[in-house]
């Protein structure tokens, strides 16, 4: 039954777990010496590199990339009179017991029946140790993803410490999690905590949780109507929606449940491989507007073997009434090491054991109904904050003013200065008299809007209004399927206001103005998050035209024209740049609809970290035509939508990634031509370091022509690793070579078939009239270089020449494979190198490719050769 007054015991239990000591997280340990004897192998095996074979070792490269100094036996620094002092540090001492006691990476899955607070749910979890001393004490970080039968998904991850006790033959710890769960209506958060004592016969656990945020949410306020009128209007800051209804009224709310559970047990039954365990406790959980309920729980845990696990429990409160929940699991490699563990080592031997917790938030949903009949006026409102917005209106050119719609203010800054940054409020702009708004910075949370493209807006649900299916701001896909979607009253006229400079604030919205002639940068977002540019004009700027630096969470550019960016330094004159060079702000960037022309660079995207501090800056980007789901329709006049990086003075499209950075980029649709230089740059790593960067480029659909360098250069150094697909292009008329390749260093590059993503790796382009090969790729020193060709047209490449030229130095590994190829193209394949050359049905590489002509050149004296291989793909 429900208790209210136990809800001060829900908020204050978790601050009193939280008091549970964490051990500090030292340095990553590195991997086992039999771990890198299996990369080793793997490696001369596969031909691939023991550091890409195995994903332990790559990590341990990442640590070591950070911090060197970790690794004596790289800077020299090793204890001459302990040489065996590292080992026993990370690893513990491997003679200290006859069982390996050391605690593995590991990935799980299971399933569980409705909990009460969750549906059945499928998981999917990982384990991974951060720091340990086998057999004594461990630090680690727990993951979760769920997917509830209801179509919702949850998640949460936890960091927590284990430490032995030899005294009391017990294992002691704690952890700090944080969960979140989504839901039909939004996602919900909490914290937890918990504290675990894990013994030979006896368990104790208890458990923390505190939802964060907004715990209360309305999921449907739905109308009914038997007849009714409606329209909009401004009245004062609001936007009013109005109707003469008679309706049933269906509310829907959830709650997110707080509480904890706390529970003991003890080994009843085990065998070789496992045991059964029972547990019995209680537990207590509620909200605000639904009180408290203590629960009891019964619970048998049977670990089968060290991968597979089951449960049943038996449960029951005054909430959710009483039900048996089951569940099992399954985990790779298993949670405890293999084969008969010793006696003295059942309890150290469990060190590497899941937490036990309640696998999501809790959630509650309750329902109302109730009949009305009214007539109502009600405003607009904010789906995202479920309050009304807020509209600061102003009339260009006119004095005073408090912003109502009765009274606007004459003034930009104005009307900025009288918001609150809560995400409510709208300025809206009537430019009908062309003054110039000076240069300016939106607040955090505020939406900038003209009347020049029509602008709608989403809001929450209001009988008379259709439920239409819409996406909220920072977002590029459909999103909200629940709501309404107003179009502006007065937008659409035509009139974009000019504006001398935009400076971005935290979750802010441009959307409709001109900049012309701006001195230095014209729209600039520096270390913000969330921000959205759409139907905005720039011509001529001093330096760039968008700056985008540090820009993280949901980027979202819709319908931007960007051109004649005059900069001329090294890292200015860009229609677009998008640079991110920090871990914190990790980016997912889409461009839709675009044009950047006259510029220096037409768009640059670049992730840049570094060592010191350590930096690895993340970025997805999306380039490509205009998305429907722009809920701004319309240009300045005279200005059009080309989705082009054309006539730029250095080149059209610069990618770069170094000292840690990686980046996903897909350029769909997009013409890349008449500029002066490369068509296409992509840029890995820097030459001669030693840090890692990945890239993985997609570019499809487009035009690459008539450039005055390359159609495409693309160049890997240090252990950078690019992968490419590049599919039906028109990569013709380049003054140099349509695609120019080299890989150095230590570098990997794939070209190769991904059929989840429809792509032949190079396939299905034509490459045509190019003065340089069609298709040139140079590897050197030790790194590995994929190549896979299909379905290509090539014509008059290299003034007749080379269409196809693979060169291979030094120790660098080749795999080479092509086929279906048309236009009797000419391939010239260079061995210079110790390493392998491998090609594809070599004695049939012509006739595979519509007669081409075949040049083997093995410049080396032997071991060097070419060798055939049976297969059509290189992995």
């Amino acid at each position: 039954m429900a208790s209210p007054s136990l809800l001060p015991l829900i908020s204050a239990l978790p601050v009193v777990l939280v008091a549970v000591p964490l051990a500090a997280v030292a340095n990553p340990t590195p991997p086992p010496p039999d771990l890198l004897l299996t990369a080793t192998s793997m490696a001369q095996t596969t031909g691939v590199p023991a550091q890409i074979a195995d994903p332990s070792t790559f990590f341990f490269l990442v640590a070591q990339a950070e911090n060197p100094a970790a690794d004596p036996a790289a800077n020299g620094t090793e204890d001459p009179g302990n040489p065996a002092a590292s080992e026993t540090e990370a690893f513990g001492d491997p003679g200290a017991s006859s069982v390996d006691l050391r605690v593995r990476p590991r990935v799980g899955a299971g399933y569980s029946t409705d909990g009460g607070g969750y549906p059945s749910l499928g998981r999917f979890e990982a384990f991974v140790p951060v720091w340990q001393t086998v057999g004594e004490a461990v630090s680690f970080l727990e993951g979760r993803i769920v997917v509830n039968s209801d179509d919702t998904v949850a998640g949460g991850a936890a960091l927590g410490y284990r430490g032995y006790s030899p005294t009391a033959d017990r294992i002691r710890g704690g952890y700090l999690g944080f969960d979140l769960r989504g839901t039909s209506g939004g996602t919900f958060s909490q914290l937890g905590t918990g504290y675990e004592s894990l013994g030979r016969n006896w368990d104790f656990r208890i458990n923390g949780y505190l939802p964060v945020g907004d715990r209360e949410r309305t999921l449907r306020d739905e109308t009914i109507d038997v007849g009714f009128q409606a329209s909009t209007r401004f009245q004062g800051n609001l936007l009013l929606l109005e109707t003469e209804r008679q309706r049933l009224r269906l509310l829907d709310q959830e709650s997110a449940l707080g509480g904890f559970d706390a529970e003991a047990g003890t080994r009843l039954a085990g065998w070789e491989t496992g045991d059964l365990k029972g547990f019995g406790g209680v537990y207590l959980q509620g909200a605000p507007s639904l009180g408290s309920y203590l629960g009891w729980r019964l619970r048998l845990a049977a670990d089968i073997t060290p991968n597979f696990n089951s449960g049943l429990a038996l449960q029951g409160d005054g909430l959710f009434g009483t039900r048996l929940v089951f569940s099992v699991g399954a985990t790779f490699p298993g949670i405890r090491p293999a084969g008969e563990i010793p006696d003295a080592d059942q309890v150290r031997a469990r060190l590497g054991e899941p937490t036990a917790r309640q696998p999501e938030i809790a959630v509650q949903i309750t329902s109302e109904r109730e009949e009305l009949v009214e007539r109502a006026s009600q405003a607009l409102q904010n789906p995202e904050r479920e309050e009304d917005y807020r509209f600061q209106h102003v009339v260009l050119g006119r004095s005073g003013g408090d912003g109502t719609f009765e009274n606007p203010f004459g003034t930009v800054q104005d009307a900025l200065d009288a918001t609150v940054s809560d995400g409510n409020d709208v300025v809206y702009v009537d430019g009908a008299t062309d003054v110039l708004i000076p240069a300016l910075t939106i607040p955090d949370q505020v939406q900038l809007l003209s009347q020049g493209p029509r602008q709608q807006l989403a809001g929450l649900p209001f009988s008379g209004f259709e439920i239409t299916p819409t996406r909220l701001p920072f977002s590029a896909t459909v999103n909200y399927v629940d709501g309404i979607v107003v179009e502006l009253p007065f937008s659409g006229d035509g009139n974009f206001p000019r504006m001398d400079g935009a400076t971005l604030g935290n979750r802010t919205v441009l959307a409709g103005f001109r900049f012309e002639d701006v001195a230095g940068n014209a729209v600039v977002g520096n270390g913000v998050s969330n921000v959205e540019l759409r139907n905005n004009t720039i011509t001529n700027p001093g330096q760039r035209g968008i700056f985008l630096n540090d820009v993280g969470g949901s980027v979202i550019l819709f319908d931007n024209v960007a051109n004649g960016a005059r900069g001329t330094a090294a890292d200015s004159g860009q229609g677009i740049l998008i640079r991110n060079t920090t871990t914190l702000n990790a980016a997912n960037i889409t461009i839709a609809g675009f044009q950047a022309n006259r510029n220096r660079v037409g768009m640059e995207l670049a992730a840049i970290g570094s060592l010191t501090p350590r930096e690895a800056p993340n970025q997805i980007i999306i380039v490509g035509p205009s998305n429907p789901n722009n809920t701004s329709i319309g240009l300045s006049p005279g200005t059009t939508i080309t989705n082009s990086l054309s006539n730029n003075r250095e080149g059209g499209l610069r990618i770069v990634a170094a000292d840690l950075g990686g980046q996903e980029v897909i350029v769909e649709g997009t013409t890349i031509s008449n500029n002066g230089g490369d068509g296409v740059t992509v840029l890995g790593g820097t030459p001669g370091g030693s840090l890692i960067s990945f890239q993985e480029v997609d570019i499809r659909d487009g035009v690459i022509s008539n450039n005055r360098g390359n159609g495409l250069r693309i160049q890997a150094n240090e252990s950078a690793t690019q992968e490419f697909n590049l599919d039906r292009n028109q990569i013709t008329n380049n003054d140099g070579a349509g695609l120019i390749s080299v890989a150095n260093d230590l570098a990997l590059q794939e070209f190769v078939l991904k059929t989840d993503l429809g792509s032949l790796g190079i396939g299905e382009n034509l490459i045509s009239g190019n003065g340089g090969p069609g298709l040139s790729f140079t590897t050197t020193n030790a790194e590995t270089l994929l190549i896979e060709l299909s379905q290509n047209q090539f014509e008059n490449n290299d003034n007749g020449g080379l269409d196809i030229e693979v060169t291979a130095d030094n120790t660098a590994r080749v795999c080479f494979i092509a086929a279906t190829n048309t236009g009797s193209p000419t391939i010239q394949l260079n061995n210079n190198t110790v390493g392998e050359f491998q090609v594809g049905d070599l004695p049939n590489l012509s006739a595979n490719n519509d007669g081409a002509s075949v040049n083997l050149n093995l410049v080396a004296p032997p071991p060097a050769t070419f060798t055939n291989i049976n297969r059509q793909v290189c992995l």
